[in-house]
């Protein structure tokens, strides 16, 4: 009888075994727990059967004519549109080499005969539960590939779409000032001056965006990489704007972790060209870059002495085109930080971020377990 503190194992289940008595019993008493049960005589039986019907489990018995239990789960286990149904396997035989075999099989559980009630229903009812969960989180994967594919084709959908108006705008704003600008008044020039500017600030969001849809799509090329040498190409990159700076640089001897170069490149060079921004009104900046622990894991950071922001909005810093500051203040379209978490992210990190007004910031970030291990490494043959 099904105990009101169990749920129904519900299912469709494979009973393949060569002794109708055994079927007999596995039916009853899986059919009393709610399940839909098939029974067939042999292994061949039952891989004919898993052709044509849609099976939740499948109980083999071992010692079977035609096609013994072994044998049949090794080819449930190696066919793509079977491997991850449940296998059981159910036998006399206790001998250890036995379960052996069924674990190179590619069986998920053993049952030994006389099967005990209780026994039976708690692994059914087990395996089940973890097979609809499976299945449940395959659909939504697919659903989410489906959705960022979506995304992807609006992506490129849109940014083929206004790329065309926008160049047009901004070529009208340019032949109405190179033709007609003497003829226009003071107020005119400008209002089309702020016209071209709109466009191509535009046409940076619409870039800013595509990149970011191409890079959940981008796989990783993982490797060692001395964030040092990144740092480097990333302040490399940054003279032009730095040239007439003064800023304190303020280096630390970061480790070599297991990373994506480029990706992380990134990451370095987002939050470092944010830092020489944010302190531009400073007379002399302070920019540091270097690593900490925090609850036993290496954690990296970027800090300066610039604007800083009100912590209360920190929530916004890395939502896509989430900006704290006008315009007017610092110029940027907002996607710079949202590329850097999603970058993270994908290492299998995390980033946050902590200031105050006017006190500068600090973003601390993880490049997860693959990049805390190979730093741990590099320590421990540093100490040698």
């Amino acid at each position: 009888m099904l105990q009101q503190s169990d749920p129904p194992i519900t299912g469709t289940i494979l009973v393949a075994d060569d002794q109708e008595a055994n079927r007999e019993l596995l039916e009853e008493l899986l059919t009393a727990q709610g399940s839909k049960v098939i029974t067939v005589p042999d292994g061949a039986a039952a891989l004919e059967e898993l052709r044509k019907t849609q099976v939740d489990l499948v109980l083999l018995d071992v010692m079977m004519p035609r096609l013994n239990g072994f044998e049949a789960c090794q080819r449930i286990k190696n066919n793509p549109a079977t491997y991850l149904i449940p296998v059981v396997l159910v036998t006399a035989l206790s001998e250890k080499q036995n379960r052996i075999e069924g674990i190179k099989a590619g069986a998920d559980d053993f049952l030994t005969r006389p099967v005990d009630r209780i026994e039976l229903l708690t692994r059914v009812r087990s395996l089940l539960t973890l097979k609809h969960r499976t299945d449940e989180l395959e659909k939504r994967t697919a659903q989410l590939i489906a959705a960022n594919d979506e995304l992807e084709a609006f992506s490129y959908s849109v940014s083929h779409d206004l790329r065309a108006p926008l160049r047009h705008i901004n070529g009208d704003a340019a032949m109405l000032i190179k033709e007609h600008g003497p003829q226009l008044v003071p107020e005119a020039q400008l209002r089309l001056k702020r016209i071209q500017e709109g466009t191509q600030k535009m046409g940076g969001m619409i870039d800013d965006l595509l990149n970011l849809a191409r890079l959940d799509r981008r796989s990783m090329d993982l490797k060692m990489t001395s964030l040092n040498s990144l740092v480097e190409n990333a302040l490399h990159d940054l003279e032009s704007e730095t040239t007439d700076r003064k800023i304190d640089w303020r280096v630390g001897s970061l480790p070599s972790v297991n990373c994506d170069p480029g990706l992380i490149q990134q990451v370095f060079a987002n939050l470092l060209s944010n830092a020489v921004k944010y302190t531009r009104r400073r007379e002399r900046a302070v920019i540091e870059i270097d690593q900490s622990t925090i609850n036993g894991q290496l954690v990296l950071f970027v800090r300066d002495n610039g604007a800083g922001f009100n912590p209360k909005y920190s929530d916004k810093l890395f939502g896509t085109f989430q900006r704290l500051h006008t315009d007017q203040e610092f110029e940027g379209t907002g996607v710079g930080l949202a590329t850097v978490q999603r970058i993270v992210r994908k290492h299998g990190g995390r980033i946050w971020a902590e200031a105050e007004t006017n006190k500068g910031a600090t973003f601390f970030f993880s490049l997860g377990e693959a990049a805390a291990m190979s730093a741990a490494v590099n320590r421990h043959a540093s100490r040698k």
